[in-house]
């Protein structure tokens, strides 16, 4: 079936964090019943401002006999379909159970389709008919169209436990502005008890999360465990006054509790561990107790908030069997140090979940909503320098001096400190790279230093006399920097800028290049991919191209020939078509007379075999087009080449 969007928003806040698009579609829906005594119905929808109108009817029964009346008295059919520019099409539906959530389409049962032109708006009556019923027949009516005004509608969780609460949001915009004023009315069926009515409202109260954002919700709990199916009926008037209906759907599944916390809230208690004992926390584990109603393996999810309101996410699983149980999540080293804050550390949330094979099922959950004005649970008060660290860590402490040891006011060294805090004591070589602003490389340095332990500086001392007759302007930045030892080693790909030097205050400068004269250097033209360096010499293509473009296409012809788009196989640094006379049909083996002696490299040629021909003229290749083996021109060269060749014998190119 065809979908026709006109938008797509989050969630609300109120939803789950990071959900998916929502796509919003312009839809309406109508079921009705045929029997043996009623073999004909309509289904009415009024359709807005629309540009494409999309009729579906899904019946149980075979052979209907469907139509539609528009606005204006117009009537079509599958044989009227196509004088308003529209299609007909019908076809039986794959044998899937039946759900709201589903397209037509994607059903069973027989399938007609209208696609066609808006015929204006108004009411569009849809009639179906059938023949010779021997029992009762659904009919599922649906009208998919362009208009901007679209809905959907969503559950914020989709999967819940029984005795929790459901949030239901409808989405209502026209285009990208919200549509407030909208009366949406929910019928929801659970899985064995009567229908109820639901009213979801955009009014910032309860479920809601904001007042005229567009978004319109409501709240019920779950009580039956199974499918709740909810149907959403949207009216309400567009922003030029036209009337709409939309309808949407929704359904929630409602597992038991496999296992809850065993306090409310929920006690935490948590451990540091230290895997090698030397004195730094690996990790940190909370555990929980929990009550165990179905033995399995569960998951339980923590957030730990820091002073500053940073989020923590710890996670772990365990097999779980009946009973009173504890379960872990742990959080890293890595991550406290990533945050880089001091506890004690806030548990805002903990979630209970049962792994199933059907995925991850909610079975419990603690959120500081829960716990009103109480106060939330803590850790203990770790200290980042507790957890475990590298061997060697860049603190983030850098500084720069430029120093003219000669005294003739030009910088002979730039000297860059970058400070380490180094865990254990030894000696230790290094690398690291010096590189301009424009990333050219200036120098590489190699070096050994003892660190003592603790924070400490690593300097480099740069050469002022490769600055300088680069020409390139700074900051100058470290990269690439490489320390190892007995105690330890580290990568790092960016560690240090330096303040924003210019070239000419080092020793030797000399003026960059700058061959298109445009005022960039030339190196910072090819990094800023302002100009291309397809041979990777340092000079931009533009720059290279008198005498060295043959063929008139902007790129270097040794470029040309390196990258395939020329050929050059006589090896000479031209490309061959600079070098090729005019094509001189049926001279295949390029000596100007078309003879006998041409049919071998005709032969040779055959299915357009390019490498083949030219192995016939070994050592060296002809300076002429292959062109000159497709004798009649059709493009490919093979057998029906040879009696045009033939034709043409004892004659000579022009």
């Amino acid at each position: 079936m065809i979908m026709m969007s006109c938008c797509a928003v989050l969630p609300p806040s109120a939803a789950q964090d990071g959900g998916a698009l929502i796509p919003l579609r312009a839809t309406q829906r109508d079921v009705d019943r045929l029997a043996p005594g009623v073999l004909a119905e309509t289904a009415e929808f009024f359709v807005d401002e629309a540009g494409l109108v999309m009729v579906g009817i899904r019946s149980t029964a075979d052979g209907l006999t469907t139509s539609i009346e528009g606005p204006g008295g117009e009537i079509l059919n599958e044989e009227t379909i196509e004088s308003y520019g529209g299609k007909y099409g019908t076809f039986e539906g794959a044998d899937e159970p039946d759900s709201f959530l589903i397209m037509p389409a994607s059903q069973p049962g027989f399938h007609y389709f209208y696609v066609f032109p808006s015929l204006g708006v108004g009411q569009y009556t849809v009639h179906f008919e059938a023949t010779g019923l021997t029992e009762d027949e659904a009919v599922i009516t649906e009208v998919i169209t362009d208009s901007q005004v679209a809905a959907n509608l969503v559950a914020t969780e989709s999967i819940l436990t029984q005795g929790s609460a459901a949030v239901l949001v409808a989405f209502l915009f026209e285009g990208a502005t919200p549509l407030t004023n909208a009366t949406v009315s929910v019928a929801v069926k659970p899985p064995n008890s009567d229908e109820f009515q639901l009213a979801l409202l955009d009014d910032g109260v309860g479920a809601d999360d904001a007042i005229g954002d567009g978004l319109y919700s409501g709240m019920f709990t779950v009580t039956e465990l199974g499918t709740y199916v909810a149907l959403a009926e949207i009216t309400g008037v567009n922003g030029s006054g036209t009337p709409f209906t939309r309808t949407a759907a929704a359904e929630v599944l409602v597992v038991e509790q496999g296992a809850t916390f065993t306090t409310t809230p929920p006690s935490f208690t948590d451990t540091p561990e230290d895997d090698n004992d030397n004195g730094l926390y690996e990790r940190v584990v909370i555990t929980s107790e929990v009550e165990v109603v179905t033995a399995g393996t569960y998951g339980l999810t923590i957030v730990l908030k820091t002073t500053s309101g940073e989020r923590i996410l710890g996670h772990g699983t365990a097999d779980l069997a009946v009973g009173t149980q504890s379960i872990d999540a742990a959080v890293e080293a890595d991550v406290f140090r990533a945050i880089g804050e001091d506890g004690p550390y806030t548990i805002t949330m903990a979630e209970l979940v049962f792994v199933s094979a059907e995925g991850a099922v909610p079975s419990d959950l603690f959120e500081e909503s829960m716990q009103g004005m109480q106060p939330m649970p803590q850790t203990l008060s770790y200290l980042i320098s507790q957890f475990e660290r590298p061997p060697i860590l860049l603190t983030g402490n850098t500084s720069d001096i430029a120093v003219d040891t000669d005294q003739d006011g030009d910088f002979d060294v730039l000297s860059i400190a970058i400070e380490m805090d180094v865990l254990n004591a030894g000696d230790y070589e290094y690398t690291a790279l010096l590189v301009d602003s424009c990333a050219g490389e200036i120098e590489f340095v190699v070096g050994q230093q003892f660190f003592t332990g603790g924070p400490e500086d690593l300097v480099f001392d740069f050469d002022g006399s490769l600055i300088g007759p680069r020409g390139i302007d700074g900051p100058y930045a470290v990269q690439d920097l490489l320390i190892f030892g007995t105690g330890g080693s580290l990568v790092e790909s960016y560690v240090a800028v330096t303040q924003a030097y210019t070239a000419d205050e080092f020793d030797s400068f000399l003026p960059p290049a700058d061959c298109n004269e445009n005022g960039v250097p030339d190196l910072c033209d090819i990094f800023d991919y302002t100009s291309l360096d397809c041979n990777l010499d340092g000079i931009p293509d533009e720059c290279q191209l008198e005498d060295n473009d043959c063929n008139t296409n902007g790129i270097p012809d040794d470029c040309d020939i390196a990258d395939g788009t020329s050929q050059d196989v006589n090896g000479n640094g031209i490309p061959d078509e600079c070098e090729l006379p005019a094509v001189c049909l049926g001279d295949s083996n390029c000596d100007e007379t078309i003879s006998w002696g041409d049919i071998d490299y005709l032969a040779a040629s055959m299915n357009d075999n390019v490498i083949g021909w030219y192995t016939m003229f070994l050592p060296g290749a002809p300076a002429c087009p292959f062109e000159n083996n497709d004798v009649n021109e059709d493009g490919t060269v093979d057998w029906r080449d040879i009696d045009p060749l033939v034709t043409l014998m004892n004659t000579t190119c022009p």
